[in-house]
């Protein structure tokens, strides 16, 4: 199992639910020196993370398995590539963030 810290759509339980087919606890996390804006990409509003030394991003860690990642790496856009982190707490964890080549295509 490894942690993963979702920011968006993920830290929906019902959507969690849905396309890992169990309910997934949950803690409260934090992701330093990034913040989160929107862009809009194909007529859709999506969440991202940036980079910036003076903020932090709030959002939820759970524990997945490799099968739990695979299906969640399907469900992302192709705009975002899972990449691991420091949480603030410490914590390393996995964490879905722009791949800005593939935004820019």
């Amino acid at each position: 199992m490894v942690n993963l810290f979702v920011y968006g759509t993920l830290r929906n339980p019902s959507l969690r639910k849905k396309l890992l087919k169990r309910h997934i606890d949950h803690l409260p996390g934090k992701l330093r020196k990034y913040k989160k804006i929107f862009i809009k990409y194909k007529g859709e509003k999506y969440p991202l993370i940036i980079k910036s030394r003076k903020s932090n991003v709030n959002g939820f860690i759970f524990k997945v398995n490799n099968n739990d990642l695979k299906i969640l790496d399907n469900y992302e856009d192709k705009i975002y590539k899972r990449v691991k982190v420091n949480l603030n707490d410490g914590l390393k964890a996995y964490v879905y963030r722009p791949d800005y080549y593939k935004i820019r295509s």
